[in-house]
C-alpha cells in the first residue's frame, strides 16, 4: 500500500506570535484600507546570540510585495528595523497602529528575527514564547527594553486591534529554541531561553476574547526556522542575497494569489515550496480562519506577461518588472508578445542575464524593444546543482577519523551528491555517532548522545540536528554493507528531491486534479469505496471531502485513502501523469498505471477521467508525501521515473524527457525547454505518527 501526505495544520508555537496573532478578514467594503507592521532584527550583536543576515532583506522583499502585488501604499506601511525595534517601539507601534485603523481594515503584521521562550509556571505549557527584540539581554537598557516581547504581551496589543478589525494577518518568521542543534549552524532563527524573572509575567494583561483570523510560522515548535543565499542555496555568506527560508517563499507564493484565493491556498503553496527544499527541515503552520479570502479578493490577478521598463540602447539590454520571486531564471529567453504574431520568428527576443527579486535585466538577442513593451517567457532554464553533503561525527577527531575518511571517499562516488568543504555550505550532514541502546528517532529533537564503547551509526541529518529519514540512520556495525545501504538510499533521495522541485508554471494550467479523502467507517453504507484487497466488501470507506491539488489539505490519518479526477479544460489535448514522491525517497506513478499504455495518459479536450474505479492510495507511513502532476503536450515515458535503467539510451528522448532525467541524476548542467511544452503543480502534505 502507499503511503502518502497530508499537511498537518496542528497548533502553532512557532515564536511568540502563533499562538497569539491573527489573519484575513472576509469581504470588506469599498471604503476598507490595508495597514501593514513590518519588523525585521538582524543586529543582535552586544545580546550574546548571533546575529542574522536575513530580516532587513526579508522586510524590504515583504514591502515590495505588499505595494507592488496588493497596492498598499507606502504611507500605510510602518517599519521597524533593528535599533527602532526595541520593546518599548514596537509596543509603541502596535499602539499608533491601533488608533490608525478603522472598523473593516485589513492589518498584516510581519516578524522576521530571533524566537525564543521564557519559563512562566502559570501557563500549562510551562513557558512563554517570546520575539528577541533589539538590546535585549544585553544588560545595557533599562526596564522592558533588556527584555524579550512575551506572547502575552503580544496578546494584549492585539485585543484593541481585534475590537476594530477581525481581519488580522500575522506571519512570523521565527522559533524558540525547541529543536537543539549540533555544533554552530548559522542562520538559524532560535535563541536559548532567557532564565531571567521577566518584569510582564505576573502582570495582568487585556487578552482578547476571540481571535478571528489566522495564525502563521515559520515552523513547528519543535524545529528551527532558518535563513540561506536564496541564489546559491547555502549558507549566508553574501548578506546581500540572504532570505528566510519562509519568507522567500511566503512571498513567491502570495505574488501567484489570484483573487477568490484563500489564505490556506497561500499557505498550501508556500509550505511545499518551503518543505521540498534541501537540506531545510522545518515545516510551517497555519491555524484560525483559513478560507477568508487574501487581503479580501481586491487585487488585481497576476500577469502572464512582463513589461519592459527600461532600454539601455547602445549595450542592447533592457530592464523587466519581474525577478525570481516571479519565476524569472538566468538564461531563459523572452519574446515580444504579439497575439497577431505569436509564432514570428522576427520577433524580438532576450535573454535574461541577471535576476534580482522583484527585478531582471536581459540581453537584447534579437529586434528591438520599447519601454512598456510587454514579453513572454518562450524557454525556461533549470539549473540542477549536486546536493551538498558534509561527513563529520562526534569523534571525528581520534576514534572515529579513519571512518570519516573511508566514508568521506565512498560517498564521493554518488551521483547527484558532492561534498561540501565545511558544515555551513551543505544541505545534509552525515553524522557519525555511537548512541545509547534503544535509541528512538520518532520525532527527536536532535541526534542522541554518543558513547565510545558503542557500535557507530551514520545519520543523515539536516544542519539543523533533524534526522532525514528513519531509513537514514545505517547500522556501521559492518561497515561496507552499511556505507552501501547509505548509497543507495541517498540516490534514492537525491531522484525524489530534484522531481520535488522541478516545477513549472504554465498558467493556467490545462488539467486540473482534484482529490477525494475517504476514511475507514464502517457505518458507511452509501458512496463507499473498498480497497481492491478487501474483495468481500467487509470494510467500507466514507467521504470526508474534495479538494483541488491546489488546495490546502485537509488533515489526514494513517490508514486515510485518496482518489483522484483529472480534467482537461482546454480545447487541446494533454498528457497528464500523477506521481506519488514518498517520505522515503520512493517515486510511484500513479497514472497511467504500469501496465497500461503511453496514450492512456491523454486526455481529450473537455475530458474528465475519474480514476477511483482504478486505484486508489492509502497512506499508512508517517512522513512527509508529495502528490505531483505533470501536464504535457507530447507523451513521456512515466517508467523513467520508477526505473533508472531504463534511460540508458538518452538519444532517444524527447526534450522532456531529457530534462527528467537530468533533474533525476541531479547533473551540474543547464537544461533549456520550451515553456509551451509542459507544466507542473503538487502539493506536499504530513502524515502524523
Amino acid at each position: 500500500m502507499m503511503s502518502t501526505i497530508v499537511a498537518s495544520t496542528s497548533r502553532l508555537i512557532c515564536s511568540a506570535l502563533l499562538a497569539i496573532a491573527a489573519s484575513a478578514a472576509a469581504a470588506q467594503d469599498t471604503s476598507s484600507k490595508s495597514h501593514a507592521l513590518l519588523i525585521g532584527i538582524g543586529d543582535y550583536s552586544g545580546t550574546g546570540l548571533d546575529s542574522l543576515k536575513g530580516p532587513v532583506n526579508d522586510v524590504a522583499l515583504m514591502r515590495s510585495l505588499l505595494t507592488s502585488r496588493f497596492s498598499i501604499p507606502a504611507a500605510d506601511i510602518t517599519i521597524l528595523q533593528n535599533d527602532q525595534a526595541t520593546h518599548s517601539k514596537i509596543r509603541s507601534a502596535f499602539a499608533a497602529l491601533t488608533a490608525r485603523i478603522k472598523s473593516g481594515d485589513t492589518v498584516y503584521i510581519y516578524y522576521s528575527g530571533h524566537g525564543s521562550y521564557v519559563p512562566d509556571k502559570t501557563v500549562q505549557s510551562g513557558q512563554l514564547e517570546t520575539w528577541v527584540t533589539y538590546g535585549a539581554r544585553s544588560k545595557k537598557n533599562a526596564g522592558v527594553d533588556d527584555f524579550d516581547v512575551l506572547s502575552k504581551e503580544i496578546a494584549g496589543w492585539l485585543a484593541p486591534i481585534y475590537e476594530k478589525s477581525k481581519a488580522v494577518v500575522f506571519v512570523s518568521d521565527s522559533c524558540h529554541s525547541a529543536t537543539v542543534s549540533r555544533g554552530a549552524t548559522g542562520g538559524v532563527r532560535a535563541a536559548p531561553p532567557d532564565p531571567r524573572p521577566h518584569p510582564v509575567i505576573l502582570q495582568s494583561t487585556n487578552l482578547p476574547q476571540s481571535m478571528p483570523g489566522v495564525r502563521i510560522g515559520a515552523a513547528r515548535d519543535i524545529e528551527s526556522a532558518v535563513e540561506l543565499d536564496v541564489e546559491s542555496g547555502g549558507q549566508c555568506l553574501d548578506g546581500s542575497k540572504c532570505q528566510g527560508v519562509f519568507t522567500w517563499y511566503w512571498v513567491q507564493a502570495l505574488q501567484q494569489a489570484k483573487p477568490g484565493d484563500r489564505w490556506n491556498d497561500v499557505f498550501s503553496r508556500a509550505y511545499t515550496l518551503v518543505t521540498m527544499q534541501r537540506g531545510v527541515s522545518q515545516r510551517p503552520q497555519m491555524e484560525g480562519r483559513m478560507l477568508d479570502p487574501v487581503f479580501g479578493g481586491n487585487y488585481a490577478p497576476e500577469a502572464v506577461t512582463i513589461p519592459v521598463t527600461t532600454i539601455n540602447a547602445a549595450a542592447r539590454s533592457v530592464a523587466l518588472a519581474a525577478g525570481s520571486v516571479n519565476g524569472v531564471t538566468k538564461g531563459s529567453t523572452y519574446s515580444l508578445h504579439d497575439a497577431g504574431a505569436r509564432d514570428e520568428p522576427s520577433r524580438a527576443t532576450i535573454e535574461i542575464a541577471s535576476v534580482q527579486p522583484f527585478a531582471s535585466q536581459a540581453t537584447i538577442r534579437t529586434g528591438a524593444l520599447k519601454a512598456g513593451d510587454l514579453v513572454v517567457e518562450t524557454s525556461h532554464v533549470f539549473p540542477f546543482e549536486p546536493i551538498r553533503l558534509f561527513v563529520t561525527g562526534e569523534y571525528a577527531g581520534d576514534l572515529d577519523r579513519a571512518l570519516v575518511a573511508r566514508m568521506q571517499s565512498a560517498l564521493k562516488t554518488v551521483e547527484g551528491f558532492r561534498l561540501a568543504d565545511d558544515k555551513g555550505q551543505a544541505d545534509w550532514i552525515v553524522y557519525i555517532t555511537r548512541p545509547g541502546k534503544d535509541v528512538k528517532t520518532d520525532d527527536a529533537p536532535g541526534i542522541p548522545a554518543s558513547f565510545r564503547d558503542r557500535p557507530p551509526e551514520a545519520w543523515v541529518i539536516s544542519p539543523q540536528g533533524r534526522l532525514l529519514h528513519d531509513r537514514m540512520r545505517m547500522s556501521l556495525a559492518d561497515e561496507m554493507a552499511g556505507i552501501a545501504d547509505l548509497k543507495k538510499n541517498l540516490a534514492s533521495h537525491a531522484r525524489a528531491t530534484e522531481i520535488k522541485r522541478l516545477q513549472f508554471r504554465m498558467q493556467p494550467l490545462p488539467v486540473s486534479a482534484e482529490m477525494t479523502l475517504w476514511r475507514s467507517n464502517r457505518e458507511c453504507r452509501d458512496a463507499c469505496v473498498y480497497l481492491a484487497a478487501d474483495v468481500k466488501k467487509e470494510q467500507p470507506f466514507g467521504s470526508v471531502g474534495g479538494f483541488a491539488l491546489a488546495d490546502a489539505v485537509p488533515e489526514f490519518s494513517r490508514g486515510d485513502v485518496l482518489s483522484f479526477k483529472l480534467k482537461n479544460t482546454d480545447r487541446r489535448p494533454w498528457y497528464a501523469y500523477l506521481l506519488n514522491i514518498s517520505a522515503d525517497g520512493s517515486i510511484q506513478v500513479l497514472f497511467p498505471g504500469q501496465y497500461d499504455n503511453r496514450e492512456e495518459a491523454l486526455l481529450k479536450p473537455g475530458e474528465t477521467r475519474d480514476l477511483a474505479g482504478d486505484f486508489l492510495v492509502q497512506f499508512n507511513t508517517p512522513g512527509d508525501e508529495v502528490i505531483k502532476l505533470i501536464v504535457a503536450n507530447e507523451s513521456i515515458e512515466a517508467r523513467l521515473f520508477e526505473n533508472p535503467g531504463f534511460v540508458a539510451r538518452r538519444s532517444e528522448l524527447n526534450p522532456l524527457e531529457g530534462l527528467l532525467v537530468k533533474a533525476m541524476t541531479t547533473r551540474a548542467d543547464v537544461q533549456r525547454v520550451s515553456v509551451r511544452e509542459w507544466g507542473t503543480e503538487q502539493t506536499q502534505f504530513l502524515i502524523k505518527r
